[in-house]
């Protein structure tokens, strides 16, 4: 079973003003038979103050004491101002989502849940931070002041009215309890839409027994609810029990299970969000933004750039007659020239890059443990100079300088781009593609299978009633493909009691010679594609489109490579039938 991560938190509460209203009824009646022998309950409070509570002081039990005719009336008022402080408290600065006062269901929001390095929040604390957001709102209503501006008795009126230290936050602690439902929803909302009609029944419910956080479940959960307040209560037209809330086009659970519910072409969208809203957890990556590479990112959709980066090597740099191409040197201010150092002794695994300019330049590489035991070596391994004349020295020892045959004259890309492009260019290039083929997509998550994680997932596609998990590398590799093929059987066993059609599609913007060993796929599939699968002038890189196996699975991986982005986006289209 997918773990839920849950954006939306579910809570029982209930909402009880007997004490602070009793405290004041009490008072008032107290100070009241101190100058009245008999004091009458009809002359606590001011009549319309009665009339507009909806109390009707002739339902008095007639066997009723002066002492109990307090509780009574107590009872009373705090049952209707339980209603009307729910309509008169603003809950947006909150977390609340939602409140439906029949069913004393509270929605929470708790963005945590959805963070892959969320810190661990106990349960208690959230619910004791909603409880304690109740109790601030409702104590700034100044109940006591409100009660105390209606007692007939001005004297008695005036006294209560000066004792401000009566409104004590004591009297409210109680007022609101908050407890877990019993069992988590299937997801947070849903449209009305996805329902079975046979199945339910509809009933008018009053729009003031419901509060709802329009702007919050727009900002965080996109969606929009609508002007109007149309409210009903969505019950199972056998067993007659409320299973939902119908503010406008939505729907807001009130139990689980609600899948049996669901249309059954309609299942998929159902999943759909409970995948985006309640099982995947977001990878809060943070990345570097600068006008540099949001100069780089509108590049994407021309041809002969995304042709120029088919060249880079080691996805860096480039040879510098490259740019001297008339075609590519709209793109020289993406470069810089550079000297790359390469095949040095000792360090034969590294290469080096240093800026190459006209004026003095230095590179030293010094090793804090000496790299061989011969008597020619020291920790001071290489000194590479650039004199202001350009001529290049390397010094190795006290004998002069020796000759550079490691030192390369190459155009790297720019440090921000460099690392733009080996993390992110390639996602937002087909973001923006998915975008333009208007299909609906998440994208950078995480899921879990219980405790276990599943990995991270750069885009998951929907396309009627079928899922595409889709992979994204810059280059494109034997090596990927096989791991792919492993992460897609994990997801196919976690995805096996969710009804949908899943696909597997990876994706590198360029290719390596690697995919050479998977010649048997590569030669068996999709032919008749003349772009694909072998050498085209343009690229210096082999665009391919082939399906590899998943193991113990009918299922396939589609792989491609394709840097362009117009026919990248003809071939996504067809992938995605």
């Amino acid at each position: 079973m997918l773990k839920s991560h849950c954006i939306v938190e579910y809570y029982k509460y209930d909402i009880n003003l007997i004490k602070p209203i009793k405290y004041i009824c009490q008072l008032t009646y107290d100070i009241l038979s101190i100058s009245t022998e008999q004091p009458n309950i009809n002359s606590l409070f001011e009549e319309d103050f009665i009339t507009n509570a909806n109390i009707d002081l002739t339902n008095l039990p007639e066997d009723i004491n002066g002492k109990d005719s307090i509780g009574w009336l107590s009872d009373q008022l705090a049952l209707f101002f339980v209603k009307d402080i729910l309509n008169k408290i603003d809950l947006k600065k909150t977390s609340i989502l939602l409140i439906h006062q029949t069913s004393k269901i509270l929605y929470a929001l708790n963005k945590s849940n959805r963070s892959i390095d969320k810190k661990e929040e106990g349960n208690i604390d959230k619910k004791q931070s909603i409880k304690n957001a109740l109790v601030r709102l409702i104590k700034e209503q100044k109940l006591i002041k409100l009660f105390a501006e209606k007692i007939s008795d001005e004297k008695i009126r005036n006294c209560i009215k000066d004792s401000s230290i009566l409104d004590v936050d004591e009297l409210y602690f109680d007022c609101v309890t908050v407890e877990d439902t019993d069992v988590p929803f299937d997801v947070p909302y849903f449209e009305y839409s996805l329902l079975d009609e046979n199945l339910i029944n509809t009933d008018f419910a009053e729009a003031s027994d419901v509060w709802i956080n329009k702007d919050k479940l727009k900002s965080e959960l996109k969606i929009e609810i609508g002007t109007d307040n149309n409210v009903s209560i969505i019950r199972d037209s056998d067993i007659k029990r409320d299973i939902g809330l119908k503010f406008n086009n939505f729907v807001f659970p009130l139990k689980s299970n609600l899948n049996s519910y669901i249309q059954t072409n309609k299942k998929a969208d159902f999943y759909w969000i409970q995948i985006k809203d309640v099982f995947k957890v977001d990878d809060n990556k943070k990345d570097y933004k600068s006008a540099l590479i949001s100069s780089f990112k509108s590049e994407i959709k021309k041809k002969n750039f995304t042709n120029l980066l088919s060249y880079l090597q080691k996805n860096l740099y480039i040879s510098n007659e490259l740019l001297k191409r008339e075609e590519y040197i709209p793109f020289k201010k993406y470069f810089t020239s550079s000297l790359k150092i390469q095949d040095v002794k000792y360090l034969k695994k590294l290469n080096f890059f240093i800026n190459d300019t006209e004026s003095s330049t230095s590179f030293g590489i010094y090793s804090s443990e000496k790299l061989a035991e011969d008597s020619n070596h020291f920790n001071l391994v290489h000194w590479y100079d650039r004199t202001d004349e350009g001529k290049d020295l390397r010094y190795r020892d006290n004998l002069g300088p020796k000759g550079t045959k490691e030192v390369h004259k190459v155009n790297t890309l720019k440090p921000e781009i460099a690392f733009y492009f080996i993390t992110k260019y390639f996602e937002d290039f087909i973001e923006y593609l998915l975008e333009d083929i208007k299909v609906q997509f998440i994208n950078n998550f995480h899921l879990f299978k219980d405790n276990e994680p599943l990995g991270e997932f750069d885009f998951l596609v929907k396309k009627s009633n079928t899922y595409y998990f889709i992979e994204v590398k810059t280059t494109l590799n034997k090596y990927y493909i096989s791991d792919y093929g492993i992460k897609c059987k994990k997801i196919i066993e976690s995805f096996k009691n969710i009804d949908v059609e899943l696909e597997f599609i990876i994706i590198g913007a360029y290719s390596n010679n690697t995919i050479e060993d998977l010649k048997h796929y590569v030669t068996t599939s999709h032919k008749g594609h003349k772009r694909y699968n072998k050498r085209i002038e343009e690229l210096d890189t082999v665009p391919y489109y082939f399906n590899y196996p998943i193991e113990a699975s009918d299922k396939k991986i589609q792989c491609i490579s394709e840097s362009n982005y117009s026919s990248l986006k003809t071939l996504l289209k067809k992938c995605l039938k």
